[in-house]
């Protein structure tokens, strides 16, 4: 059973939005990289999203012909935090810009970096996939409350693979397709 692999940036784009204090340097948060977008508590949400990548689910070539719908077969969305004072953050996951689910953790004080990763869960975080997937359609948001002093955020970052299955042109076996993309 053969399979496909392709792997993919993370998010390519970023910005902020809503309510709360400002974030400064709000590109800094597409590398994993120790250069930070920061802000002081109540923040606004800080957007990543836009890969500029859209993965076809489709035959690899060869005359084969896709079988029934394509599936997400994992994802992870991944944070890197660090604050002097403890508070909470706060992540959304949002397809075709409607919310789609809410993750909150614990910031840790101290000034370490802190990383959070969330993989799907059984229904993949409550995301629906297409014949044709487009990572353009996902962003998360962040944004820190109940603290005090500053906030830095390193890196915002999301792995994914999708799966589809096959049957050969010329009436042969089955044959499943998968397609990756990680975090760098």
């Amino acid at each position: 059973m053969p399979t496909y692999t392709r792997s993919g940036s993370n998010f390519g784009a970023a910005s902020k939005t809503g309510a709360g204090n400002n974030w400064t340097n709000e590109g800094n948060i597409l590398a994993d990289d120790a250069t930070n977008a920061s802000s002081a508590y109540a923040t606004q949400y800080l957007v990543a999203s836009s890969p500029n990548e859209n993965w076809l689910v489709g035959p690899p070539g060869g005359g084969e012909n896709a079988t029934g719908n394509a599936t997400l077969s994992s994802l992870a969305i991944e944070i890197q935090t660090a604050v002097i004072v403890g508070g909470t953050g706060t992540m959304e996951l949002y397809q075709d810009g409607s919310l789609v689910s809410t993750k909150t953790y614990t910031m840790t004080g101290g000034g370490a970096v802190q990383s959070q990763t969330w993989t799907g869960d059984n229904t993949y975080w409550g995301l629906t996939i297409t014949d044709v997937f487009s990572l353009s359609a996902i962003s998360a948001r962040f944004k820190a409350s109940g603290g005090s002093g500053t906030v830095q955020c390193d890196f915002i970052g999301c792995s994914y693979s999708i799966s589809q299955e096959y049957t050969s042109g010329g009436g042969g076996g089955r044959r499943r397709a998968v397609y990756v993309a990680k975090m760098n």
